[in-house]
């Protein structure tokens, strides 16, 4: 076989372009003796194949390849009753930490003894003034809930808009 057919059969080989005839004469190429030096570096592979295309599998191949993908189809479930143990150590743990934590002994304030007395304007102008407070903190609030619902509304329309390439 010439240098060139050579060539051009590697070439369509290693593209994956070659018929079996064509990978069967490079096979019987590469398993003779007079190959020229520049080709040796692929007769190691091609003996490879020629070599592994004459074993056969052992009989019980296809039970045992059928075998392995099944048990590798099976999902693999977690025993509930396994996990129950830390389950509750973890919660007897939280439950624990919260109760001796120093967050746990807050005072809860009921309207019966809040001293409101300690709130209350001393005159009309002071009572004025905590009211336009108030209501100046409420229209703050407002018209930014406001510009906030204005922008979502905006993304909505942006996504919800047909675009020109639809």
């Amino acid at each position: 076989m010439s240098n060139q057919k050579i060539k051009e059969l590697l070439d369509k080989y290693f593209a994956a372009e070659t018929s079996l005839e064509e990978e069967e004469q490079l096979r019987q190429f590469f398993s003779g003796n007079d190959i020229p030096e520049q080709w040796l570096p692929y007769r190691p592979m091609f003996q490879y194949f020629s070599a592994s295309a004459k074993q056969n599998p052992p009989e019980d191949f296809d039970q045992k390849l059928l075998k392995n993908i099944r048990q590798q189809q099976k999902p693999h479930r977690i025993d509930g009753w396994k996990l129950l143990p830390y389950a509750a150590a973890i919660t007897l743990l939280l439950t624990l930490t919260y109760l001796f934590s120093p967050f746990a002994e807050k005072k809860t304030k009921t309207a019966q003894n809040i001293q409101w007395e300690q709130y209350e304007p001393k005159s009309e102008e002071e009572a004025l003034q905590e009211t336009i407070a108030a209501l100046r903190l409420l229209a703050e609030k407002l018209n930014g809930s406001k510009k906030v619902t204005v922008k979502e509304i905006q993304k909505v329309d942006r996504i919800t808009k047909p675009t020109a390439e639809n």
